[in-house]
């Protein structure tokens, strides 16, 4: 029994401080607990992109994502479902078809090859894009 008793004191720390923290910071709930919205986008060819490809799928869903984040969801989650479909997932909130609007008719989204020898000058302006999201998010805190 005394060379068990350091093994039962360091359970029983370890089993209070777990409590603690379960009961200090509080689990983050899923669409499932919270509620909200999940929104499947499909992705259609048109005569000028007869098929979507991995690398449309993506740009589209940063689109999506970047309207996501103006909605000011947190924990929304946006993925890939197949080879043309999106899936959006929107804790909070209670309006489908307000966010159905928001996600689906901001823009319309087109894409164009790219003309050769522009590659340098994509990656500046990309760059110089994500310099700004920098600066603007440095000036709402």
């Amino acid at each position: 029994m005394q060379k068990q008793r350091p093994v039962l004191i360091f359970i029983m720390v370890l089993l209070i401080a777990a409590i603690t923290v379960i009961a200090t910071i509080p689990p983050r709930l899923g669409l499932d607990l919270q509620g909200g919205s999940q929104l499947t986008i499909q992705v259609k060819t048109t005569a000028e992109v007869p098929k979507i490809d991995e690398r449309m799928l993506e740009a589209v869903q940063q689109v999506v994502e970047n309207r996501v984040n103006g909605l000011g969801v947190s924990e929304a989650v946006v993925q890939t479902v197949g080879s043309d479909q999106i899936l959006v997932q929107l804790p909070g909130v209670s309006d489908p078809q307000q966010a159905e609007r928001v996600l689906g008719g901001t823009a319309q989204l087109d894409f164009k090859e790219q003309l050769p020898g522009t590659e340098a000058q994509a990656s500046i302006e990309r760059q110089l894009r994500q310099e700004l999201k920098l600066q603007q998010k440095a000036l709402k805190k």
